[in-house]
Protein backbone atom coordinates (compact mmCIF):
# COMPACT_ATOMS: atom_id res chain seq x y z
CA UNK A 1 0.00 0.00 0.00
CA UNK A 2 1.12 3.48 -0.44
CA UNK A 3 2.31 6.02 2.08
CA UNK A 4 -0.38 7.58 4.18
CA UNK A 5 -0.43 11.27 4.83
CA UNK A 6 -1.39 10.56 8.71
CA UNK A 7 -2.24 7.33 10.11
CA UNK A 8 -5.72 5.97 10.57
CA UNK A 9 -7.52 5.33 13.94
CA UNK A 10 -9.43 2.51 14.84
CA UNK A 11 -12.67 3.39 15.66
CA UNK A 12 -16.12 1.97 15.67
CA UNK A 13 -17.95 5.44 15.73
CA UNK A 14 -21.60 5.78 14.43
CA UNK A 15 -22.18 7.91 11.52
CA UNK A 16 -25.21 8.90 9.29
CA UNK A 17 -24.32 9.46 5.84
CA UNK A 18 -26.45 11.34 3.16
CA UNK A 19 -26.46 11.77 -0.46
CA UNK A 20 -27.41 10.00 -3.82
CA UNK A 21 -27.10 6.59 -4.29
CA UNK A 22 -26.13 5.26 -7.79
CA UNK A 23 -29.94 4.89 -9.09
CA UNK A 24 -30.19 8.56 -8.47
CA UNK A 25 -32.75 8.11 -5.14
CA UNK A 26 -31.77 10.05 -1.74
CA UNK A 27 -29.92 8.14 0.81
CA UNK A 28 -29.83 8.57 4.72
CA UNK A 29 -28.35 5.83 6.38
CA UNK A 30 -26.79 5.10 10.05
CA UNK A 31 -23.65 3.28 10.11
CA UNK A 32 -20.34 2.22 11.62
CA UNK A 33 -16.78 3.35 10.76
CA UNK A 34 -14.25 1.19 10.91
CA UNK A 35 -11.20 3.16 11.34
CA UNK A 36 -10.86 7.24 10.86
CA UNK A 37 -8.42 10.00 10.02
CA UNK A 38 -8.44 13.77 9.02
CA UNK A 39 -8.46 12.42 5.89
CA UNK A 40 -11.38 10.15 5.69
CA UNK A 41 -12.89 6.91 7.35
CA UNK A 42 -13.49 3.48 6.57
CA UNK A 43 -17.37 2.76 6.51
CA UNK A 44 -18.90 -0.56 7.45
CA UNK A 45 -21.96 -2.31 5.96
CA UNK A 46 -23.86 0.92 3.65
CA UNK A 47 -26.88 -0.79 2.04
CA UNK A 48 -26.83 1.08 -1.05
CA UNK A 49 -24.81 1.31 -4.03
CA UNK A 50 -22.78 4.38 -4.69
CA UNK A 51 -20.98 5.85 -7.55
CA UNK A 52 -17.27 6.07 -7.13
CA UNK A 53 -16.48 10.06 -6.66
CA UNK A 54 -20.16 11.11 -5.44
CA UNK A 55 -20.13 13.86 -2.67
CA UNK A 56 -21.85 12.54 0.76
CA UNK A 57 -22.46 14.47 3.61
CA UNK A 58 -21.12 12.61 7.10
CA UNK A 59 -22.61 13.05 10.23
CA UNK A 60 -21.10 12.54 13.96
CA UNK A 61 -22.63 13.68 16.81
CA UNK A 62 -23.03 18.14 15.74
CA UNK A 63 -19.84 17.76 13.37
CA UNK A 64 -20.80 17.59 9.83
CA UNK A 65 -18.66 17.09 6.51
CA UNK A 66 -18.89 16.39 3.21
CA UNK A 67 -16.69 13.54 1.65
CA UNK A 68 -15.86 11.70 -2.11
CA UNK A 69 -16.78 8.04 -1.72
CA UNK A 70 -14.02 6.35 -3.40
CA UNK A 71 -13.94 2.28 -4.38
CA UNK A 72 -15.84 -0.25 -2.00
CA UNK A 73 -14.63 -3.04 -0.39
CA UNK A 74 -17.37 -5.73 -0.52
CA UNK A 75 -20.02 -4.10 1.84
CA UNK A 76 -17.21 -0.89 3.27
CA UNK A 77 -16.62 2.14 1.63
CA UNK A 78 -14.21 4.71 2.58
CA UNK A 79 -14.52 8.47 2.24
CA UNK A 80 -12.28 11.16 1.37
CA UNK A 81 -12.94 15.15 1.56
CA UNK A 82 -13.77 16.20 -1.50
CA UNK A 83 -10.85 17.60 -3.60
CA UNK A 84 -10.15 21.76 -3.73
CA UNK A 85 -10.59 23.12 -7.12
CA UNK A 86 -7.28 23.57 -8.94
CA UNK A 87 -5.82 20.80 -7.07
CA UNK A 88 -4.23 17.41 -8.44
Amino acid sequence: MGKRREPRMQAKLHVRIAGIDASGSPILLLVPTRNISRQGALLDGIQATLKVGEIVAITYKTSRARFRALPPMAADMYVAPPALKGSP
